[in-house]
């Protein structure tokens, strides 16, 4: 019986891709804030679940877009990346409300600046990747996560 491995839809790569955002996010700011907070027992929060899930989902909104429409411009990317940030950051005003942990708005902006620019260098890298995938202009057929097993090839063997 012949068993061949499929690839992997773009839908999944893409989810896959919105999976690693939210893991590497939830890391990265939660060891931002036991920094800043100087209490390692903060590292686990359900607000920064959700508000980083919420930021997920932003980023898996922009692959979807990136693949239906293909190659965007930089003032649509920056525009992706400020509705981004300005959306978490109402969201983490709301949510703070919601649990009645009140916080300051400075630290709420702070925040959110700090996941904008995080969401923005993986904004700007997918578009980045695609071209380089597909040449100066994209397409939408094929976009950001569409990599074939070539590309990974011909990327590790690059790798010393």
């Amino acid at each position: 019986m012949d068993v061949t491995a499929s690839k992997p839809s773009p839908i999944d790569r893409d989810l896959l891709l919105a999976f690693l955002f939210w893991a590497f996010s939830y890391a990265l700011l939660s060891v931002w804030g036991a920094i800043v907070a100087g209490d390692w027992s903060v590292v686990l929060s359900e607000r920064r679940v959700a508000l980083v899930t919420l930021g997920a989902s932003a980023y898996w909104l922009v692959l979807k877009r990136l693949r239906r429409d293909g190659d965007v411009s930089l003032r649509t990317a920056a525009g992706w990346i400020v509705a981004g940030g300005v959306t978490l950051l109402l969201a983490r005003i709301g949510l703070d409300e919601l649990f009645n942990h009140p916080v300051a708005v400075d630290k709420s902006v702070r925040w959110s600046l700090a996941w904008s620019g995080y969401f923005g260098i993986w904004v700007i890298g997918s578009i980045a990747h695609g071209r380089a995938i597909n040449g100066s202009k994209g397409t939408a057929e094929s976009s950001v996560a569409d990599v074939g097993d070539e590309y990974w090839q011909a990327l590790f063997d690059r790798v010393p």
